[in-house]
C-alpha cells in the first residue's frame, strides 16, 4: 500500500501540470465515438405496437462544437418511413435538446442527460410522458439503443435499436449476425 502511495506522489506534479486542454474528457471522446453512419435493426418490444419491426439508416455528422451532437436520418417499416432527428448540446453539467423538434411539434425535449465511458442515457419528456433513451456502444462498430417510458414510477423498455456502423468490414460483420435483441430482454 506504501508503494503505491508513494508512487501515486511522485507522478502527481506531473499529473497536475497538464494543461486542461490536453486532459482527455471521457463525454467528448464519446460523441466523438458515435459520430458516422449507422444502419439496423429495431422492434417494438412492449405496448400496443409489440412485434412490430423496422429498419433504420442514421448519420451522426461532426458538430460545430464537441460537446453537441446532430442525429438525422430515418426509420421505415413496411412503405412507411419516419424522420429521426436529434440535436443535443451539453449546458453545464448535463445534456439538453430535441427528438424530431421537440415537445412543441410533434417530437420529445431531453431535459437531461449523462454520458458515461461507453454509454449514454437522455431524459426525455413530452406533456405528460416521461421516459429515457440509453445508447450503448458495443466495440467500435455496434450501437444498442433501448427507449424505454415511465409509467407508474416503473421503467418499461418499449423500443430496442441495434446499429451498425456502416464500413466495409462492419456491413460484413453484421450481415453475419442477427441479435435478435436479446441484450433488450435480459
Amino acid at each position: 500500500m506504501q508503494r503505491v502511495f508513494a508512487f501515486f506522489l511522485a507522478f502527481l506534479p506531473i499529473f497536475m501540470s497538464l494543461p486542461a486542454s490536453q486532459a482527455v474528457d471521457y463525454r467528448a471522446a464519446f460523441l466523438q465515438s458515435v459520430r458516422g453512419q449507422w444502419s439496423g435493426k429495431g422492434e417494438v418490444v412492449a405496448g400496443r405496437y409489440k412485434g412490430i419491426k423496422f429498419s433504420c439508416k442514421l448519420s451522426t455528422p461532426t458538430a460545430g462544437n464537441e460537446m453537441e451532437m446532430n442525429l438525422d436520418g430515418a426509420c421505415r417499416t413496411g412503405i412507411f418511413s419516419q424522420p429521426v432527428k436529434a440535436k443535443i448540446s451539453r449546458k453545464g453539467s448535463t445534456f439538453h435538446g430535441s427528438f424530431n423538434e421537440g415537445a412543441r411539434a410533434n417530437g420529445l425535449d431531453i431535459i437531461a442527460g449523462a454520458i458515461h465511458k461507453n454509454h449514454m442515457t437522455l431524459e426525455l419528456n413530452r406533456d405528460k410522458l416521461n421516459g429515457n433513451i440509453v445508447a450503448r456502444l458495443e466495440g467500435d462498430n455496434l450501437l444498442h439503443i433501448t427507449l424505454a417510458v415511465k409509467i407508474d414510477e416503473e421503467i418499461i423498455p418499449v423500443i430496442g435499436i441495434d446499429l451498425n456502423r456502416i464500413t466495409p468490414e462492419a456491413t460484413r460483420i453484421a450481415a453475419k449476425s442477427d441479435s435478435a435483441f436479446g441484450w433488450l430482454r435480459k
